[in-house]
């Protein structure tokens, strides 16, 4: 019993120095420390002698008494509710049992008197006595209820430690139950010594969780051991000591060790709070990242559904615009031209914001469809300088094609798609130049056994930081010159690009010597999809 009493405050002052300011920690090392003063009061009151008996009765009762007590704190906590705050009026009115047993066992009707018998001293109780039991059973059941009410909704590690503090505890209170408050209830006195036994193999289940789980840090429990079992090595030598001499040099080592231990302890400490910290922080961070994903597919959702609203308004203004200025609904005056071509170029640009925004959906969705065939990427790119041609024109930019000798420029892929490519790369060259030429090159580029199509789109125009580049294939990433030229832009266009690209096993790249000095975006597509 001795022994059990040394490992149950062993164990306490584990769990309570662990994190002093913990509500979870206090209560459960105070019920601990509690445990620990009812089951020296019981080995006391084995060894006494008859006039000692009943005061150690009281004492041990009034121990039992806390540790219910304690344990429906700590079942109010654990194992994540720590940090809930109870209005104080709660604890001291959780207290009030305690405090009357506490007056109760100094009276008569809750211990009659002693007798001996041949087994031992026997406590006679009293009718009090039925209070204590219906106290200690309605606080540990509670205690017990609060805590599996929690179980269901509590996290994987937090299961693990309900599991096992439940188990260890529950088969601890069951066997004080049993021969500390039910048997003396029926006037059997004799197996009183059984219960503390019992107490230990929630220590040991407990312990287990330590070292397999990991339910507190083993390295901090073994130090603290390790340094508990050194300093009483070290205390015992310092009380052997025969001479003053020796009694010095024993207590300069006695200090000396104290210090360093405990600079030992706190040094492990904190690293261990760093590191719960940090896994802590790492939790929060991956369920945000969850939770922007669902945002993020949300904001996709919205995106399709208001692009695909907007596209048919958009292709009867951008229709209607173009006949009423062809003339299908008569001659119409100049002025009306001039307003009705800033319509029609407004809901072009309008026009392709949205089918921009629905192809980042698509793609983001995982819902966009390829129809790779064989085509000719120099057809391509002729279609789209056809297209381009004119608004190249209106600013003065020349357009030119260099076949660096491809005679056969074909490949497997996405026409539409590649055709949107090369129509976003030669665009944004027209619009970020002011004058000069727009040149594109198509040339070939063997690696061992395969073969890919290079093709390049030069300006003069405003050039990139070499800080900026980065940021060219980002989506909505745009410089702060581009938002100067065109401060209409989205950032979508590059972005589409290096997406399309990636999906026709291709890359893209970007050079330029500088603001200023233009520059040149390369996409690369393999010839075939093997």
């Amino acid at each position: 019993l001795f022994i059990a009493t040394l490992v149950n405050l062993g164990f306490a002052s584990t769990i309570v120095f662990r994190n002093p300011r913990s509500h979870i920690n206090i209560s459960y090392g105070l019920s601990v420390i509690a445990t620990a003063l009812w089951t020296l009061g019981l080995v006391l009151f084995r060894l006494s002698s008859p006039e000692y008996a009943i005061p150690l009765a009281r004492f041990y009762y009034i121990s039992a008494a806390l540790i219910a007590t304690y344990f429906i704190f700590f079942g109010m906590h654990f194992p994540n509710k720590d940090d809930v705050k109870h209005s104080w009026w709660l604890y001291v009115f959780l207290h009030v049992p305690a405090m009357i047993i506490s007056y109760l066992v100094f009276t008569t009707k809750f211990i009659s008197g002693l007798s001996i018998e041949s087994w031992g001293k026997n406590i006679i109780l009293g009718r009090a006595y039925i209070f204590y039991v219906v106290f200690w059973v309605a606080y540990m059941g509670t205690a017990f209820f609060l805590m599996l009410s929690r179980y269901k909704t509590a996290q994987p590690m937090e299961k693990l430690q309900l599991k096992f503090v439940l188990l260890g505890t529950f088969i601890a209170a069951t066997g004080g139950s049993l021969f500390n408050l039910f048997l003396p209830l029926f006037g059997n006195y004799q197996y009183i010594w059984a219960g503390p036994y019992t107490t230990l193999i929630m220590v040991v289940f407990i312990g287990y969780a330590i070292v397999k789980h990991r339910i507190l840090n083993i390295r901090i429990i073994t130090t603290e051991v390790f340094s508990a079992t050194l300093l009483a090595i070290f205390l015992i030598q310092f009380f052997r000591s025969d001479t003053l001499q020796e009694f010095a040099l024993q207590g300069a080592i006695l200090i000396a060790s104290a210090f360093f231990f405990w600079l030992l302890i706190r040094a492990i400490n904190r690293e261990v709070e760093s590191r719960e910290k940090i896994a802590a922080l790492a939790t929060e961070l991956s369920f945000a990242n969850e939770e922007l994903k669902k945002l993020d597919a949300a904001k996709s959702e919205f995106i399709s559904i208001a692009g695909h609203q907007l596209r048919t308004p958009l292709t009867v203004i951008k229709g209607y615009t173009s006949m009423v200025l062809e003339g299908s609904f008569g001659k119409i005056p100049e002025s009306i031209k001039e307003a009705l071509n800033r319509v029609l170029i407004s809901s072009g640009a309008l026009a392709k914001l949205v089918s921009d925004l629905l192809d980042l959906s698509r793609i983001e969705s995982g819902k966009i469809r390829y129809e790779f065939k064989e085509i000719d990427m120099e057809a391509i790119v002729r279609g789209v300088m056809q297209e381009l041609e004119e608004t190249a024109r209106a600013k003065g930019i020349m357009l030119e094609l260099r076949n660096e000798n491809i005679k056969d420029a074909k490949l497997v892929g996405d026409f539409d798609k590649l055709h949107e490519v090369i129509i976003n790369l030669m665009d944004n060259a027209i619009k970020y130049s002011s004058k000069g030429s727009v040149t594109i090159s198509l040339k070939k580029r063997l690696a061992g056994d395969a073969s890919h199509i290079v093709v390049s789109v030069s300006d003069q125009g405003m050039g990139i930081k070499p800080e900026d580049i980065p940021k060219m294939f980002v989506k909505f990433g745009r410089t702060e010159e581009a938002k100067k030229v065109r401060p209409d832009g989205m950032g979508l266009g590059l972005y589409l690009v290096k997406r399309i690209i990636e999906d026709h096993k291709g890359r893209v790249s970007v050079e330029s010597p500088g603001p200023g000095q233009g520059s040149t975006f390369f996409i690369e597509l393999p010839t075939s999809r093997n």
